[in-house]
């Protein structure tokens, strides 16, 4: 079967115009260049309008805030995927024991208390004839 060389125009399923040549059969794998939603809705992404609903992430850290208190620092991700753990530093005091900033990796998720955890301060102390400074752990 013959084919002409002139655009075929169409109007695929999504509503755009075929931009391929003349061909037989239907009008697929739509061309077109669309903004949609991305995945985290942080902003619009531009994609092949056949792509909208699989290929939509951007490059922007996607800072929902997640049960634990602080922001998902991952990548764009759909908000149903949200990461298992929390990679944020916990920003509690240890209260009951030496006031010093937690500091390890968020530990919401486990009932582990600050100040049941080792402190990850180094504090610095003299010996006895103040002759000798050291950095030893806080406890």
């Amino acid at each position: 079967m013959p084919r002409c060389r002139k655009r075929c125009g169409k109007v695929m399923e999504c509503g755009h115009e075929c931009t391929r040549l003349c061909h037989p059969g239907e009008c697929t794998n739509c061309q077109v260049e669309v903004e949609t939603n991305c995945a985290c809705t942080n902003g619009m992404v531009k994609v092949k309008c056949m792509d909208k609903h699989t290929k939509n992430r951007c490059d922007k850290v996607c800072n929902i805030l997640m049960e634990c208190g602080h922001k998902c620092t991952a990548i764009c991700h759909d908000h149903y995927l949200m990461p298992k753990k929390c990679t944020s530093k916990c920003l509690k005091y240890r209260v009951d024991s030496c006031g010093h900033l937690c500091g390890r990796t968020c530990h919401f998720d486990s009932n582990e208390k600050c100040d049941a955890l080792k402190c990850l301060v180094s504090t610095g102390v003299f010996c006895k004839c103040n002759n000798i400074y050291k950095y030893v752990p806080c406890n």
